[in-house]
Protein backbone atom coordinates (compact mmCIF):
# COMPACT_ATOMS: atom_id res chain seq x y z
CA UNK A 1 0.00 0.00 0.00
CA UNK A 2 1.40 3.72 -1.13
CA UNK A 3 0.41 6.60 0.71
CA UNK A 4 0.78 10.08 1.24
CA UNK A 5 -0.30 12.78 4.53
CA UNK A 6 -2.61 15.89 2.82
CA UNK A 7 -2.79 19.16 4.16
CA UNK A 8 -5.16 18.33 6.19
CA UNK A 9 -3.24 15.32 7.78
CA UNK A 10 -5.33 13.13 6.59
CA UNK A 11 -3.40 9.87 5.39
CA UNK A 12 -4.46 9.48 1.37
CA UNK A 13 -3.36 5.36 0.47
CA UNK A 14 -3.34 3.24 -2.29
CA UNK A 15 -3.97 -0.58 -2.68
CA UNK A 16 -3.46 -2.17 -5.74
CA UNK A 17 -5.90 -5.30 -5.97
CA UNK A 18 -5.37 -7.70 -8.88
CA UNK A 19 -7.75 -10.56 -9.63
CA UNK A 20 -5.09 -12.93 -10.17
CA UNK A 21 -6.25 -16.58 -9.05
CA UNK A 22 -8.76 -15.25 -7.22
CA UNK A 23 -12.75 -15.50 -8.28
CA UNK A 24 -13.68 -12.36 -7.13
CA UNK A 25 -13.35 -8.49 -9.32
CA UNK A 26 -12.50 -6.43 -6.24
CA UNK A 27 -12.42 -2.01 -6.38
CA UNK A 28 -11.22 -0.30 -3.26
CA UNK A 29 -12.97 2.84 -2.51
CA UNK A 30 -12.13 5.18 0.20
CA UNK A 31 -14.92 6.29 2.07
CA UNK A 32 -14.43 8.55 5.54
CA UNK A 33 -10.61 7.66 5.25
CA UNK A 34 -11.78 3.71 5.09
CA UNK A 35 -11.18 1.55 2.30
CA UNK A 36 -14.05 -0.34 1.35
CA UNK A 37 -13.98 -3.72 -1.25
CA UNK A 38 -16.55 -4.16 -3.75
CA UNK A 39 -17.05 -7.67 -5.11
CA UNK A 40 -18.90 -7.82 -8.59
CA UNK A 41 -18.03 -11.38 -10.31
CA UNK A 42 -17.93 -14.42 -9.16
CA UNK A 43 -16.83 -17.90 -10.03
CA UNK A 44 -20.34 -20.18 -10.22
CA UNK A 45 -20.08 -23.62 -11.27
CA UNK A 46 -17.24 -23.01 -13.35
CA UNK A 47 -18.44 -20.23 -15.08
CA UNK A 48 -18.10 -16.01 -13.82
CA UNK A 49 -21.32 -14.18 -13.41
CA UNK A 50 -22.14 -10.67 -12.22
CA UNK A 51 -22.64 -11.15 -8.00
CA UNK A 52 -26.33 -10.74 -7.55
CA UNK A 53 -27.54 -11.38 -10.89
CA UNK A 54 -27.77 -14.43 -13.70
CA UNK A 55 -26.50 -12.85 -15.92
CA UNK A 56 -22.67 -14.22 -17.44
CA UNK A 57 -19.37 -12.42 -17.23
CA UNK A 58 -19.41 -13.57 -20.96
CA UNK A 59 -22.77 -11.93 -22.16
CA UNK A 60 -21.25 -8.46 -20.38
CA UNK A 61 -17.67 -8.68 -22.02
CA UNK A 62 -18.86 -9.86 -25.54
CA UNK A 63 -20.88 -6.93 -25.91
CA UNK A 64 -17.93 -4.66 -24.38
CA UNK A 65 -15.49 -6.00 -27.12
CA UNK A 66 -17.96 -5.28 -30.01
CA UNK A 67 -17.44 -1.62 -28.70
CA UNK A 68 -21.16 -0.99 -26.85
CA UNK A 69 -20.59 1.20 -24.05
CA UNK A 70 -21.32 0.17 -19.99
CA UNK A 71 -24.36 2.80 -20.55
CA UNK A 72 -25.86 0.25 -23.75
CA UNK A 73 -24.97 -2.80 -21.85
CA UNK A 74 -27.24 -2.02 -18.83
CA UNK A 75 -29.83 -1.32 -21.77
CA UNK A 76 -29.59 -4.61 -22.46
CA UNK A 77 -29.30 -6.63 -19.39
CA UNK A 78 -31.64 -4.00 -17.36
CA UNK A 79 -31.17 -5.93 -13.95
CA UNK A 80 -27.47 -5.02 -13.97
CA UNK A 81 -26.80 -1.26 -12.65
CA UNK A 82 -23.92 0.84 -14.05
CA UNK A 83 -21.87 -0.03 -11.34
CA UNK A 84 -21.85 -3.60 -11.78
CA UNK A 85 -21.77 -3.06 -15.55
CA UNK A 86 -17.90 -1.31 -14.58
CA UNK A 87 -16.79 -3.47 -12.08
CA UNK A 88 -17.53 -6.62 -15.04
CA UNK A 89 -15.33 -4.93 -17.29
CA UNK A 90 -12.86 -3.82 -14.46
CA UNK A 91 -12.81 -7.44 -13.52
CA UNK A 92 -11.88 -8.44 -17.24
CA UNK A 93 -9.28 -5.90 -17.92
CA UNK A 94 -7.30 -6.74 -14.62
CA UNK A 95 -7.34 -10.36 -15.93
CA UNK A 96 -7.93 -10.15 -19.80
CA UNK A 97 -5.14 -13.24 -20.72
CA UNK A 98 -6.93 -15.25 -18.32
CA UNK A 99 -10.43 -14.14 -19.09
CA UNK A 100 -9.32 -14.79 -22.54
CA UNK A 101 -8.56 -18.28 -22.15
CA UNK A 102 -12.07 -18.89 -20.45
CA UNK A 103 -13.79 -17.26 -23.20
CA UNK A 104 -11.98 -19.06 -26.15
CA UNK A 105 -12.83 -22.60 -24.24
CA UNK A 106 -16.36 -21.96 -23.78
CA UNK A 107 -16.81 -20.68 -27.46
CA UNK A 108 -15.30 -24.21 -27.93
CA UNK A 109 -17.44 -26.07 -25.84
CA UNK A 110 -20.36 -24.66 -27.45
CA UNK A 111 -19.57 -25.31 -30.76
CA UNK A 112 -18.89 -28.86 -29.85
CA UNK A 113 -22.15 -29.22 -27.97
CA UNK A 114 -23.57 -27.79 -31.12
CA UNK A 115 -22.02 -30.29 -33.10
CA UNK A 116 -23.05 -33.15 -31.03
CA UNK A 117 -26.74 -31.95 -30.54
CA UNK A 118 -29.38 -34.47 -32.68
CA UNK A 119 -31.19 -32.82 -35.60
CA UNK A 120 -34.81 -31.58 -35.47
CA UNK A 121 -36.56 -34.52 -36.53
CA UNK A 122 -38.20 -33.32 -40.06
CA UNK A 123 -42.29 -33.48 -39.48
CA UNK A 124 -41.29 -30.71 -36.15
CA UNK A 125 -38.60 -28.56 -38.68
CA UNK A 126 -41.73 -28.60 -40.85
CA UNK A 127 -44.32 -27.50 -38.38
CA UNK A 128 -41.90 -24.67 -37.22
CA UNK A 129 -41.25 -23.13 -40.56
CA UNK A 130 -44.95 -23.24 -41.64
CA UNK A 131 -45.70 -21.42 -37.87
CA UNK A 132 -42.81 -18.95 -39.39
CA UNK A 133 -44.14 -18.50 -42.21
CA UNK A 134 -47.72 -17.79 -41.02
CA UNK A 135 -46.38 -15.04 -38.64
CA UNK A 136 -44.31 -13.27 -40.91
CA UNK A 137 -46.64 -13.35 -44.01
CA UNK A 138 -48.44 -10.09 -44.44
CA UNK A 139 -52.24 -10.39 -43.66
Amino acid sequence: MRGSFQPDGALRARKSVGSAGGPYALIIAEVEKRYMAREYVENREGGYYVIGSRVSLESVICLFLEGASPETIVEEFPTLSLEQVYGAITFYLADRAKIDAYLTESERLWEKARKNQSPIPHPLRERLERARRELTSPT
